[in-house]
């Protein structure tokens, strides 16, 4: 009956170490989302600019190509 009763306590006190536990790691893991989250609002919106202007440089090749393609392009490849 002693060993029951010890096994008993035993296992309510590693249940609790485990939820203790348990809190710790899903705290620390709240902590790093919210750096996470707040580390890549800070990076766009400190690079929003450069996204910006790369987007239109994209877009400019893009009109460059077809109008390329559509030009003199075109006779290059019928050659």
């Amino acid at each position: 009956m002693k060993n029951l009763e010890a096994k008993e306590r035993w296992s309510c006190l590693k249940k609790k170490e485990l939820r203790a536990a348990m809190r710790k790691v899903e705290d620390r893991e709240m902590k790093i989302e919210k750096k996470t989250s707040g580390a890549m609002e800070e990076f766009f919106k400190s690079n929003i600019g450069t996204l910006n202007t790369q987007t239109e440089h994209l877009a400019g090749l893009k009109e460059c190509v077809l109008s390329w393609i559509l030009g003199s392009g075109f006779n290059y490849f019928r050659q």
